[in-house]
Order: C-alpha cells, then structure tokens, then sequence
C-alpha cells in the first residue's frame, strides 16, 4: 500500500509532465493510427474509383473471332480459357454474338431512313437486358414475347429505340432480315442505362441507334443469328468485377496479353481471324502503378510523425528525469534498485497512454468515417499503430528513468560531463547520414523509389532519411555557430543580445530535442508543399498532353471522308459550359516500317482548345498551319464548273463531280456538283454551305457504269466561286481500274509541316527542317513532311503533330483517302459536366472523356494528403517540446533569475531575455527547416512526382513546384503559436524575478 501511494504521489507531483505525454501519444497515436488506415484503405478506394470511372472500351477488353458452325463446342472452349485465366483475378466476362449490317424489310417493302435504304444489326446478348431498360413493349426473350412471336411464325427481337424512331418501327411490326427473309416480331423498343458501361464496349450503334451503314441493334436469339447469310462474330467482353484489388488488377494486366494465345490454342474456337481489343490492360496497369507510388510515398508521412512523436515524448521524458532527479538520489540511497524505478515509470506512463492512444485512435477514426465516408476502414491497422505508439512510449520514458536511476548516489557524481551525449549524438548522425547516402544513390540511379514497377524497399526510405540525417547535421552545427554568435553578442552593451544568446551556446543539448522537432516538423512542411506543387502541376500536363482537350470526344465510325460531312460544318458539340471546341484526328502512320500516332487540330485553335498543353504555348505550332491549304471561298457563294467526257461512241456510264472544301476549322468535305453522261459535256453548278471560313481545295470526278468498255476523258474549265475565277482547270483520265481523279487548286502544293514527340525524334534521328515521309494507315496515303521542331510531350499523346487542314488538304491533293476527323476537342468550364451531358444527349455516337478520367490522383491524392497531415502533426510535437523546453529553462535557471535581480537587472528585462531567447531559437529552426526541406525535395520530390503520375512521357521534365498557399499559412500559424509559448514563459520568468528578493529564494 505504501510503494501504491508512493508512486501516486509522485505521479501527482509532476502532473503537468505526464499530462504533455498524455498529450503527445493522443496526437501521435490518432495521427499515426489515421494515417496507417487512410494510406492503406484510400489507394484501394482510388482504384475501384478508377476502374469505374473508365469509360467504353477503356475498362474492356474483347476477344472475337467467327461464329463457328459448332457454337456451343466453341463457346465451352472459350469458356474454360476465361474462366481458368480471368475469374480468378477479378474479372467477368460475358459472350455476345453480332452479325455485320444486313439488309432489312418490312410489309414486302425496304426499311428506309430519310428514303434512304437501311440495314440493320442483329446482336444475340442473355445480359443485355440488366443493362438496359424498356422504353415500350416486352423483351425478346420473355415468355409473352416467345409465344407472340410463336403465333406470327417469328422470332422475337427488340430494337434500339432511336433505331426503331428512325426506321418507324413500333412493337408488333415484323421485319424480315437477310436474303432468306427471316422473319422477326418487334415485341419492344430499349434504350442503355449507361451507354459508356464497358460491357456494352463503346458500341456507337447502342448508345445512338444510327451509324453511317447501320441502324439497330436489334436484339434477338442467337438461333436466328446462325442462319444469317452475312457475317457473324462471336464476342467474348472481360470487365473488373466488383472491388477490384489492386493485387487482382496487376495479375489481370499481366495475364491480359496471354489470353488470346490461349484461345487460339483450342481447336474449337476456329480459324476465322481472332482479334483483341480494349484499353482495359492500360487502364489496370496505370492504376496498378499509382497504387505502387502511393506505397512508396506512404512511409515518409508515417516517418514524419514517428520523428517528431518519438522526439517529443524523449523530451519529456528528458524533462520528467531532470525533474525527479533528487526524488531518484533520495530513493535509491533508500534501497530502490533501478529496475524497480523503471518499472513504476513504465506503470505511470502505462496509465496514462494506454488510454490516450485508444482515445486518438477512436478520434481518429471517426474523423476518417465523416470525412470518407463510405470507405470501408482499415481499423486493425489503427489500433496496431495505436498500440505501438503507447508502447514506445512506455519504453522511451521508463528506458530513460532506468538510466536516471543509475547515476551514482554520490553528492555531484551524477552531474553529467556531455561528452558521451555528445559522442553518441555525432555517431548516432554518422550512421544516419551514411544510411541516407547510400539510399540516395539507389534512389537516384533507379529515377525513384520504384525499380521495375516495384517498390525498392531501401530507395523509398530516401526522402525521409535524407530529411533526417540534414536536421541532424544541422544540429550537430548549431553549438558551433552558437559559440561564433556568442563572441560576436558578447562586446555588445545590454544583457540583450548577450545573455540569449550565451545561453544558446552554452546549454545545446537543452534546446536540442525542441529545435529537432521543429526542424523535421518544418522541413516535412516544405517537402509535403514542394511534392503537392510539383505533382499537381506534372499530373496535369501529363493529363493534358494525353488527352489534348479538357473534354476529349471520341467520335464511332468515321472513316474517309468520301461524302458530305455535316460534321465539318456544324458543331453539335457546344453545350452548356464549352468555350472552344475543334475537331482533331487522330491516326496510325508509319514512318518507315515504324509505327506512330499523328495528330491532327487546327493549328490556330491549339492553344485555346488545349490549354496547358506544351504544344499550345510554342511559337512553332503557328508554323503549322504555313503549309498546304485552300482557296478561300465567300459563305454560300456559287461554285460552278464546266465539265466535258470525251470518249470513244458507245461507252457507257457517267461522270458525277464534287467540290472538295476545307471547312471553318479545316475538316474535309464534299459538296456535289452533278452528273454527266459520258460523251457529254455539262455546266455543273451548286451553293456551298453559307458559313465564313471555307476553302476550296479541289475537284473530284468519278466514273460509274462504264463496264470496262472505254476510258474517258474528262476536261474541266471556267472554273469560278461566287463569279470570281478560280485557278483549276485541267484534263483528267478515268477508267474502271482508277475510276476518280482530282484536280487540286495550287495552294494544296507544299510538303505538311509537323512537330515530333522528343521520343520520336530521337528515334529517327530527325531536326528542324529535315524532310520525312510518313504513310497513313487508313487509305494508305503518303505524304511528305517537314519537320519543325520536337516536343517532350504532344498533346493527344501523339508522335507527330500537324494541323488538320494541311494534312487533309495534301492528302487530297496526293490522290489518297482523306480521312474525317474522328475526335472533337473542347474547352470547357465544368469538363466533368459537359462529358456528362454530351454522353447523355449522344448528338452523335461518341464518348466523352475529361483529363481527369485517364489520371491516378484519386489514388496519389491521399498519400499527398497525408504528408500535409504527418507535417501538421509534427508542428503540434513541435510545440509540445517547446513547452517543455520552456518548463526544464525555468526549473534549471531559478537561481540565475534570483541572482540577475540581485543584482539590479529588473524582472521586465530578464523576461525580455528569455523571450528573445526562445524567439531566437525558434526563428533558426524554422530557417533550418525550410532549407532542409527545399534540399531534401530537390533531391526527392523529382522522383516521387515520376512515381506518382504512371505513363508519364519520359522526355516530359519535372518542374519545381510548391504549394505555398498552405505552406506559408501554416508556418505562420505555428510560429504564433510557439511565440505565444514564448511569451508565457517570459511572463512567467518575470513573475519568478519580482518575487525572488522578496522570498529570498536562492533556488
């Protein structure tokens, strides 16, 4: 009873002691807790985040082949592939089967669109229906629909709703389909839930109803599919199953490449032409690598915490000893050995951080559930962390108790020398600093804490091992530079600056733990700003230049550009909060046998229409728009031509001509002129669409009809716009082998002048002003280039760079396909909104995407997040070890203050002092910190943004950046706070110093 109230009375004694290690493991304990929870749960949130954000073909992949005579044996086959390869990594796969577009009837009489023929798609998918929903009628495979169709001596089908519009159709019509006729019951209309689903795979044709060749589809049962004369594939469509693991994801991008293999290895699966598609292993693998990097960031913000904690509980278990320093003398002569000491410490500081680290733990989590919730939470972890504080804890201030209590009992033997502190504190920083070079190195010859996809369990403890081992060496320098200061101060008249700074000098070891702290705190502070600056601003031109626009639309089934395209002429796409957009082509070339990817936008528009791109703000992209183009034509103005067909008697056939036009932004169209029969000759005329900006690049004259039996030849003169002549006249051959021919106006001549990607130059071996051919892959034109200059990064994620109505206008003028514009760029206020609406409103089939919706922060942003938490927590340390510095500066120097006011130095002097002094000692450590912090980022943060933001174009450079905002408001915040327990203490120290004299306290 009596060792139970012993240790009760000393506990009360220093209260204020153990209620600031109360205090510290609350903080640490809550910060160290929520941090090992968020940056174990939020990463696996981004990435089910990420994999449901991607849209279409992104978070697909598809595998299909033909339909084979067996379909069950083929479709079993297939099976047992996806099932043994996909389903255990966390994929669902489902199989449909589609036929090419067939020709359709209904009551004896064509399907017609806008009295054009029409046909239709005919798709057989079970699951089709859970992601769609009924807008009239029944579905094809419901037993109302079965025994309908069953009495009309049909087969079921419901048809696209847009389609059905279009074509007229309402339930209860019957189509035949296919040269057989086979009859089909239409028993409903349906439109897709979500037309982006992965599942329906970006299919145009669902989403809109209406392509150029199609209309559809329709669904039906897959019996009716295998007696169509026309094509029919089988599709097998994988997708991420319900919350993906990022584990699960990386094995399913790894295994992702070695299906089709597979399936080709089953006999049953045929020989009809086995083809994958679909981003869904690009998608995985990109989030897979965030993942990675928010591991490899995640230990620094934990090691911020455990610093400055473990820092700050030694102080004050530094300050408890001193404080009990007679208290142990008096006791061990008494016969207490030093274990037992140690033991009663531990229970002391057992009952009051046991229940202040469960007490921040809860905080803590309860914190993250309001702030994320939803989130299932990493509790385990929590309480582990919690536990672990509590514990060093516990072992920091009993450890350091168990050595108090060894001091001999001896009057004044126990009064410490320094140099084995000493000694140990410059070893102690050699090990350190050793242990941070050799991690730097591996850090920075692997560009990263990241070594082949994979963490480098040394590399990632760089960033904080270098923070430390600087805040050490800096320590180490401060008794140095304060001995220099204090002969400095020292001549100088006044007690201030002498006596703070004498103070400083003489006393490091007392100021060390505090100005630890706060350098580590500080330090973490700028590297956290330094990492958020720098990664946002890399994510985002990694994002732009991936994406282009900050709406990027992606346009289905566009291909040449042989007929009138509305599209080159109107925008459909300005919607509420769009505030440029430009159409952009996008298009595999080869430059020799080598494959890249051409851009193309109109060159003038760039900047507008991608904003923080690198290409929008180089002066060489206006060079762009400096090669082949058009004659500029007035809005509506009258295009006429005359146009004569030799050819020898009795050939056959006709001539039909079309004007080819440059439109406002420089997409390719046509606008026919009329037809002649061959032998005639003819004045063609036609009105060109009433917009500014057009440009006239050609004519193109196509033989029809001729059964091989002649070649004509056509003369075109008296060429004229709106009156005015137009330089294009000429004589052109057609035969039935090379039907068309084009005359090209003079301003088509000239080589297309292009940007190159950095990576791409350097591949080629390609500079400013070298010539360079590269063909087009659809059509399979050749052009002749230019080069102007190289990028680190195109936008579009493009190899080469050129400007829309150049290339279309020297493709005309080549004599090759000119293909269409197959995306459309926007500017917009609110991207995510406007990607929303257009994919709702479809005013063609397309998919809209922002730069967001390619990009990792949802993973990264957490880990970012937590940095800025770790060195917020480190200020609260910070200031729990000032105060304590503050509380062992008044209890080490009562007699100096009685001996000052003896002396006739007043108590509002003395108090003066002290306040300079701590200000003083604040100030440095904050300067130091900020040093450390800005060295150990330009060391690190370069490679941490590289991590953070997966496929990044390597020539794309890291820029400096810092999130000072936030940075500067809270060192300012910190720095009153920690003046303000500089000016207590002052207070305090003049309070003690009126009333030393008074007392006659001497101690």
């Amino acid at each position: 009873m009596g060792t139970a109230r012993t240790t009760f009375a000393r506990a009360w004694m220093r209260g204020g002691v153990f209620a600031g290690i109360a205090a510290t493991v609350f903080v640490a304990a809550g910060l160290g807790g929520g941090l090992a929870d968020l940056l174990t749960a939020a990463p696996a949130t981004g990435v089910a985040q990420g994999v449901g954000a991607a849209r279409g073909e992104a978070g697909a992949v598809r595998w299909q082949t033909g339909l084979d005579r067996d379909a069950e044996a083929q479709a079993d086959a297939a099976a047992g592939v996806l099932d043994r390869m996909l389903v255990p990594r966390g994929a669902v796969w489902s199989r449909s089967v589609a036929s090419e577009p067939v020709p359709a009837t209904a009551d004896g009489d064509p399907l017609a669109a806008d009295g054009e023929p029409a046909s239709v798609v005919l798709i057989a998918d079970p699951e089709a229906s859970r992601r769609a929903r009924l807008v009239a009628g029944d579905w094809a495979d419901s037993p109302a629909s079965r025994a309908a169709a069953d009495a009309a001596g049909s087969s079921a089908a419901a048809v696209q709703a847009t389609a059905a519009a279009e074509l007229g159709l309402e339930p209860g019509d019957v189509v035949a389909v296919g040269d057989d006729g086979a009859r089909l019951l239409v028993t409903g209309t349906w439109e897709p839930v979500d037309p982006g689903d992965p599942t329906w795979f970006g299919d145009a044709l669902v989403a809109a109803g209406v392509t150029d060749d199609a209309f559809g589809p329709m669904l039906v049962d897959e019996a009716v599919l295998a007696e169509l004369p026309a094509a029919v594939r089988v599709r097998w469509t994988a997708t991420v199953g319900p919350a993906p693991s990022a584990e699960r994801l990386g094995e399913l991008a790894r295994i992702i490449p070695t299906v089709e293999p597979a399936l080709r290895d089953e006999p049953e699966i045929g020989e009809t032409g086995l083809t994958t598609s679909g981003r869904l292993g690009d998608t995985a693998g990109r989030l897979v690598a965030a993942d990675t990097a928010v591991r490899a960031i995640a230990p620094l913000a934990l090691a911020v915490v455990a610093v400055g904690g473990l820092t700050a509980i030694w102080r004050l278990a530094s300050l408890l000893d001193e404080a009990r320093r007679r208290e142990t003398v008096l006791l061990r002569a008494r016969g207490a050995s030093p274990a037992r000491l140690a033991w009663t410490t531990a229970l002391e500081v057992l009952v009051v951080s046991a229940p202040s680290a469960a007490l921040g733990v809860v905080v803590a989590e309860a914190l993250l559930g309001a702030a994320r919730g939803g989130e299932p939470r990493q509790a385990a972890i929590a309480w582990a962390t919690g536990a672990v504080v509590a514990a060093a804890a516990i072992a920091i201030v009993a450890g350091i108790a168990w050595v108090g209590a060894h001091r001999p009992i001896v009057r004044g033997a126990g009064d410490d020398s320094g140099r084995a502190p000493r000694l140990a504190a410059a070893g102690g920083t050699l090990l350190v600093a050793v242990l941070a070079a050799v991690a730097l190195s591996q850090f920075l010859l692997h560009g990263g804490p990241l070594v082949g996809g994979r963490t480098d369990p040394f590399a990632v403890l760089a960033p904080v091992l270098v923070l430390v081992a600087l805040s050490l060496i800096a320590l180490l320098g401060a008794g140095p530079a304060g001995r220099i200061l204090e002969r400095t101060a020292g001549p100088q008249r006044g007690l201030t600056p002498a006596l703070p700074v004498r103070q400083l000098a003489r006393r490091p070891s007392l100021y060390a733990s505090a100005a630890l702290v706060t350098i580590v705190a500080i330090a973490g502070l700028t590297l956290a700003a330094s990492f958020a600056g720098a990664w946002q601003g890399f994510d985002d031109r990694v994002a732009a230049s991936r994406e282009g626009g900050q709406v990027r639309v992606e346009l289905a089934g566009r291909g040449g550009a042989a007929a009138a395209d509305p599209l080159a002429i109107d925008d459909p796409f300005r919607v509420d909060g769009v505030t440029s957009s430009a159409p952009a082509l996008t298009a595999e070339v080869r430059i020799g046998s080598d494959a890249a990817t051409l851009v193309a936008v109109p060159a003038s528009e760039l900047a507008t229409v991608a904003p923080g791109t690198a290409a929008a703000l180089d002066p060489r992209v206006a060079s762009l728009a400096e090669g082949p183009g058009g004659r500029p034509v007035p809005r509506g103005a009258e295009l006429a031509a005359h146009v004569d067909i030799a050819a020898p008697a009795g050939t056959p056939g006709t001539v039909s001509a079309r004007a080819w036009l440059l439109g406002p932004q420089g997409a390719a169209t046509t606008v026919p002129l009329g037809t002649i029969p061959v032998g005639a000759g003819a004045d063609l005329a036609a009105d060109l669409p009433d917009v500014d900006g057009l440009e006239l690049i050609g004519l193109e004259l196509r033989l029809t009809g001729s059964q091989g039996l002649g070649d004509p030849v056509a003369t075109v003169t008296e060429v004229t716009a709106a009156g005015e002549p137009v330089e294009l006249a000429g004589d052109v051959s057609l035969s039935a082998k090379e039907p068309s021919a084009r005359l090209a106006v003079p301003e088509t001549e000239g080589t297309v002048p292009v940007l190159l990607s950095a990576r791409l130059a350097a591949a080629i071996d390609a500079g400013r002003g070298d010539p360079m051919t590269f063909r087009v892959v659809a059509g399979g034109v050749e052009l002749d280039g230019t080069v102007v200059g190289d990028l680190p990064a195109l936008p579009g994620s493009g190899d080469l760079l050129a400007d829309l109505g150049a290339l279309q206008s020297a493709a005309f003028a080549e004599g090759g396909a000119v293909p269409r514009y197959d995306e459309r760029w926007l500017a917009a206020s609110d991207p995510a909104a406007v990607a929303l609406a257009l994919e709702r409103a479809q005013p063609v089939p397309l998919t809209a995407s922002t730069r967001s919706t390619g990009s990792a922060a949802a993973v990264v942003a957490p880990a970012a997040w937590g940095l800025w938490t770790a060195a917020g927590g480190a200020l609260a340390f910070a200031l729990v070890t000032l105060a304590a510095l503050a509380s062992a500066l008044g209890a080490a120097r009562l007699s100096e203050e009685a001996v000052l006011r003896a002396v006739g130095v007043p108590a509002r002097l003395q108090a003066r002092a002290r306040f300079a002094e701590l200000a003083w000692q604040l100030t440095a450590s904050i300067v130091v910190g900020i040093a450390v912090g800005l060295v150990t980022a330009v060391l690190t943060v370069p490679g941490l943004v590289r991590a953070a933001v997966p496929g990044a174009p390597a020539a794309l450079a890291t820029e400096a950046g810092l999130a000072a905002a936030p940075w500067a408001l809270a060192i300012a915040a910190f720095a009153a706070l920690a003046l303000a327990v500089a000016w207590f203490t002052a207070a305090a120290v003049g309070r003690r110093a009126a009333r030393a004299i008074a007392r006659g306290d001497d101690a």
